[in-house]
C-alpha cells in the first residue's frame, strides 16, 4: 500500500505541472519557465548533497543520472513550455495518457519485468480511455507543432522515469533527484540569471508563485515521491497511475485557469481509475 501511496503523491503533483506552466508564462518566457524551475531547484539541492555527505555516484551511475537530469530540467520542461505556449493546458494533458505505457516499455530493458497480456490490455485501454475523452471534450483542429513538442515532453518524461529506476536502490529517491538537478545547475543558472535579470523584475506575483511551486515542490517533492513509488512497487504497474494524471490536469486547470469542466470527466475518471485497478494487479 505504501508504494501506491508515494506514486499518489508523485501523480497529484506532477498533475499541476501544466496548469502551473500556463500561469508561469503570463510573466515569463518559455526559456524561464523551462529552465528555471530546474535552476532554482538545483539552488536547494546542491547544499541539501553535500551537508548530508551524500556519496557520489560511480561513473556508470552518473551515465543513467545524466539521462535523467536532460530530460527532467531540459527536455520535458523546455518542450512542454514551447507547447504551452501555444495550447491549453487540457490539450496537453491529453498526451500525459501516453507516460505510462511508454515509461513501462523503455524500463523493460532494464528491470526483470515482463507484464501479462492483461497488463497491456489495460494500460492500453485506460491509455484510450483519456484520450478519447480529452479529444472529445477538447477537440483537435488539426495537428499543430505542438502536438509534437508535446509527444517529445512525454518521451522525455518516461525515459527520465526508466533510467532513474535504474540508480535509485543505490542512492536513494531523493538523491538521484538531486543529484540530476546538481549536475544540469552549472549549465541552467547563467541563462535563466540572464534571462530573469530582464524579465523576472516585471512578472506578476502569480507568475512568480507558479514558477517557485514547479521548482521546490514539483521538481523535488513530486520526483522523491515518484521515484520512491517505482522503486518500491514496481515500474510497470507503479507507472499506470499516472492514467489518472491528464483527469487531474483537466480538473487544475478547471480551478486555476479558469477553464469549463464538463459532467463527462467524472465517467472517464471512474473507468480510467478501473483501468489502472486491473493495470496493478495484473501479474506479470
Amino acid at each position: 500500500m505504501a508504494p501506491l501511496l508515494w506514486g499518489s503523491v508523485g501523480v497529484l503533483t506532477f498533475s499541476l505541472t501544466l496548469p502551473l506552466t500556463r500561469a508561469a508564462l503570463v510573466g515569463f518566457d518559455p526559456l524561464v519557465v523551462a529552465l528555471g524551475r530546474s535552476a532554482i531547484a538545483g539552488l536547494l539541492a546542491l547544499p541539501l548533497l553535500l551537508l548530508t555527505r551524500q556519496p557520489r555516484p560511480t561513473r556508470a551511475q552518473w551515465r543513467h543520472i545524466a539521462v535523467v537530469a536532460a530530460c527532467i530540467t531540459v527536455g520535458f520542461p523546455l518542450l512542454s513550455s514551447w507547447a504551452l505556449a501555444r495550447v491549453p493546458a487540457s490539450h496537453g494533458a491529453v498526451f500525459l495518457a501516453l507516460l505510462p505505457v511508454a515509461t513501462a516499455i523503455l524500463s523493460l530493458r532494464h528491470t526483470r519485468e515482463r507484464p501479462g497480456r492483461l497488463f497491456w490490455v489495460a494500460a492500453s485501454a485506460g491509455a484510450l480511455v483519456v484520450m478519447v475523452y480529452a479529444v472529445l471534450a477538447r477537440g483537435f483542429d488539426g495537428v499543430h507543432g505542438a502536438d509534437l513538442l508535446l509527444v517529445g515532453a512525454m518521451l522525455c518524461g518516461a525515459l527520465s522515469y526508466a533510467e532513474g529506476s535504474v540508480v535509485t536502490p543505490h542512492l536513494g529517491s531523493w538523491q538521484v533527484t538531486c543529484w540530476a538537478l546538481a549536475l544540469a545547475l552549472p549549465v541552467l543558472g547563467p541563462i535563466v540569471l540572464a534571462d530573469l535579470l530582464v524579465t523576472g523584475p516585471h512578472a506578476p506575483a502569480s507568475a512568480w508563485a507558479a514558477l517557485l511551486w514547479m521548482a521546490f515542490v514539483g521538481m523535488i517533492g513530486g520526483f522523491v515521491a515518484w521515484y520512491h513509488a517505482l522503486r518500491t512497487g514496481g515500474v510497470a504497474r507503479i507507472s499506470q497511475l499516472q492514467l489518472v494524471q491528464p483527469l487531474l490536469a483537466i480538473a487544475w486547470s478547471s480551478v486555476l485557469l479558469g477553464e469549463s469542466v464538463p459532467v463527462s470527466l467524472v465517467v472517464a475518471g471512474v473507468l480510467t481509475v478501473a483501468c489502472v485497478a486491473v493495470a496493478q494487479r495484473a501479474r506479470a
